[in-house]
């Protein structure tokens, strides 16, 4: 686990600190007990992580929410959703791409790829949530400047035809 390896870099280095500068009850860290090293990460991996890993694996308490992934198919349906090409700005970096999840349980994405006109490798964890959109653009701070947030990701490259019409 990648703490139990940056335990073993920072230790000897945090057990210097704690020696130089001790133990302070200066509530510069709020109502948290001041603790050693060693305790402050056993409390992360045994208390935090251990119920994070099981309220995200009960989709946060909501397992028909939809938003993690089970078991499915290798090759779930996901389809096209609206096409936005030719934009009132001329700016064809406002484009978009929606896929769409028409499932009643989460997809993961990861990795797929989307060619033709443009090409775009989705980033290893992109789940669409159980009946959900994916926004995908050329320009992701663009589109997140002009859009309500959606879930969405970029930059994909090159440009859809601004000649298509649905």
């Amino acid at each position: 686990m990648r703490i139990k390896e940056l335990r073993a870099l920072v230790k000897q280095e945090a057990d210097l600190d704690r020696i130089e500068w001790g133990f302070t009850n200066d509530n510069l860290y709020g109502n948290f007990p001041q603790e050693s090293f060693d305790l402050g990460l056993d409390r992360i991996l045994n208390n935090y992580l251990a119920q994070r890993l099981a309220y995200t694996e009960n989709d946060g308490g909501i397992p028909t929410r939809g938003s993690l992934p089970v078991a499915h198919s290798a090759a779930p349906s996901v389809t096209f959703g609206t096409l936005i090409t030719s934009l009132a700005s001329g700016e064809q970096d406002e484009e978009i791409i929606e896929l769409l999840n028409p499932n009643a349980f989460a997809v993961d994405i990861s990795n797929w790829e989307i060619t033709g006109g443009v090409t775009h490798t989705l980033r290893p964890g992109t789940v669409i949530p159980a009946n959900g959109p994916l926004i995908l653009s050329p320009d992701i701070e663009l589109y997140r400047s002009l859009n309500t947030p959606r879930f969405a990701q970029g930059n994909y490259s090159g440009h859809l035809s601004n000649h298509y019409s649905e």
